[in-house]
């Protein structure tokens, strides 16, 4: 199993407590996706905390949390993917 994990600016995902959660109760070898896709739609530029898409450094500390937990198995997205090139063109 690959568990996919959106990382959101703020640390409002928590990252670095969710994987060692990961690692807590699925070892070492637990396989996992750092997504840096966000990108804020519809209401999130006015709603306070995720307005905004993950900056560099946001995501730099996601993927040296990665490393920290000891988890062997990580992907790591590109922060090029968090644009509205790959969006859906929803109707409202």
């Amino acid at each position: 199993m690959l568990v996919r994990h959106l990382v959101l600016p703020h640390n409002l995902s928590g990252t670095a407590e969710v994987l060692r959660d990961l690692v807590r109760l699925g070892g070492h070898g637990v396989w996992v996706s750092l997504m840096s896709q966000y990108t804020p739609l519809y209401q999130a530029p006015e709603t306070q905390g995720i307005e905004r898409p993950l900056l560099a450094a946001e995501y730099q500390a996601a993927t040296a949390a990665l490393e920290q937990a000891g988890i062997e198995h990580g992907f790591v997205q590109g922060l090029g993917s968090a644009n509205g090139k790959y969006v859906p063109g929803f109707a409202l």
